[in-house]
């Protein structure tokens, strides 16, 4: 199956007699989608378009809409959502992206804290939504363990299995680590958190920390932390000035890699083997 074709899908989209065709420059292609830039009526816009499939872009538009009417940091502006019988996709404002400076790094750190001191009575979002392709189901819980384990490991613990990427015995490690949870988590109100917050999805413009690719819900507030340590690119001015407005428990660092188990599952699902070394590890860790 081919990608979307950018052409075919902009003449679909209420920018049909507005974009340049000579505007439009891919960023990336991949096997089924594709992500672009283009210009109409002298305004630059990002789009991504897909094959038809999930409804990704229409979860990923209203996490970014309530994002931009909750936080701080500066959030593209969904122009539209667009699904028919052939593909899907999404056009937002164009991020134009900077450098991140010292004061930006303390600016994000705030404005994440800012972001997490937004509170729910229970865990969950009010529908379930994707983390990359994959579905995210945000049932509410009162208790963080309980959604934790129903609706963030448990369902990838059983895909990879299905792929067969987990074995028997990874399941008696998950069944081990899992008696022990209530023991290694805090009790913290759930917190609106970003849900795929590696430096990728966060960017710098014009002196403004932004957040993109969203995969909201209201969580543990440990898990954006963590995620930002997966992979690095994140100043120690980030987390000290996030300290700084909401202070966090003293050994928040000692379960980075039980939040992690999390990503790592799904990094397992998306690009295979190369990501069970960690996972596992993360795992025997907190036996």
């Amino acid at each position: 199956m081919k990608s979307c074709s950018t052409g075919t899908f902009l003449s679909n989209t209420s920018f049909t007699h507005h974009f340049d065709p000579q505007s439009v420059a891919i960023i990336s292609r991949g096997q089924f989608s594709a992500h672009f830039t283009f210009s109409a009526s002298g305004e630059t816009y990002f789009a991504k378009c897909k094959k038809k499939g999930q409804d990704t872009f229409e979860k990923e538009a209203n996490g970014l809409k309530y994002l931009r009417n909750q936080s701080e940091f500066l959030i593209p502006e969904v122009k539209e959502v667009v699904k028919n019988s052939a593909f899907s996709g999404i056009i937002m404002e164009y991020i134009h992206t900077d450098s991140f400076t010292p004061k930006v790094s303390e600016f994000f750190g705030q404005f994440l804290a800012g972001l997490h001191l937004c509170k729910s009575s229970s865990f969950g979002w009010h529908e379930d939504n994707f983390i990359g392709d994959l579905p995210q189901v945000n049932n509410p819980s009162v208790h963080w363990v309980e959604f934790f384990v129903n609706f963030r490991i448990e369902p990838l613990f059983n895909k990879a299995a299905e792929l067969g990427l987990l074995n028997p015995t990874d399941f008696r490690i998950w069944t081990r680590l899992q008696s022990r949870l209530m023991g290694l988590f805090p009790r913290e109100k759930p917190s609106l958190i970003h849900g795929d917050l590696w430096s990728g999805n966060a960017l710098c413009s014009h002196g403004q920390p932004a957040l993109i690719d969203p995969a909201c819900y209201f969580g543990f507030r440990e898990m954006d932390l963590a995620m930002m340590h997966l992979f690095g690119g994140f100043d120690k001015i980030v987390f000290d000035a996030y300290n700084d407005r909401y202070p966090l428990e003293k050994d928040w660092k000692e379960r980075i890699d039980l939040c992690n188990i999390y990503p790592l599952l799904v990094h397992l699902i998306l690009f295979g083997r190369p990501y069970y070394p960690a996972l596992i590890g993360a795992m025997k860790k907190y036996l």
